[in-house]
Parts: C-alpha cells; structure tokens; sequence
C-alpha cells in the first residue's frame, strides 16, 4: 500500500480521513477512528496514561490491503512514537489497534 497522509480535526473520537494526493484512488482511501484525550496535564503523564485511548482502521473499499503500517508520532516530549503492522485487511474489515 502506498504512504497516505492523514490529517485530524475535531477532540474526542475525531474520525481522520486518510487519503494520497491521487483524486482517483477513491477505492484506496482509509477511515482511521481516533479517541484522544481532552488534554494531557503533568499528572496524568506521571501516571503513564495514554492520550490516545482508541485507534481502528477501516477499509471501505473493494480490494483487500496487504502489509499496513501506521506510523504515529507526536512533538510533545510526554508521548513516545508507536508503529503497527497489520499483514492484512478485508474489505469492510474494522482492524482495533491495542497497545496505545
């Protein structure tokens, strides 16, 4: 599968869109659902809580993914960058994403 770029808007249980520049891969285009937390303050970082609370991916197309991964990284010192693997992903297929 081919990088996509994601962009996010919106706080909790914001769904990103993620898509290439190609206006005709439409077939290709990826649902990530994101829950994040409202904020992340000195306590809740020293009691090791995840800012981000739910990931899933979905794949609304005709054609089965094959070897994914989702790369996340933050510039806020308090959170680490994580990287998933999926080997596979059915169409209609909703893949959760653990280990945040």
């Amino acid at each position: 599968m081919d990088d996509l770029d994601a962009t996010a808007s919106g706080e909790n249980g914001t769904t990103v869109v993620a898509s290439d520049e190609n206006p005709s891969a439409d077939a290709r285009r990826a649902a990530l659902t994101v829950g994040l937390l409202p904020a992340l303050n000195l306590a809740l970082w020293s009691n090791h809580v995840a800012p981000l609370t739910e990931l899933s991916l979905f794949n609304p197309g005709p054609d089965p993914w094959d070897d994914i991964t989702i790369d996340l990284e933050s510039d806020v010192p308090a959170t680490r960058s994580k990287t998933w693997r999926l080997s596979r992903l059915a169409p209609g297929q909703v893949q959760p994403l653990g280990d945040l």
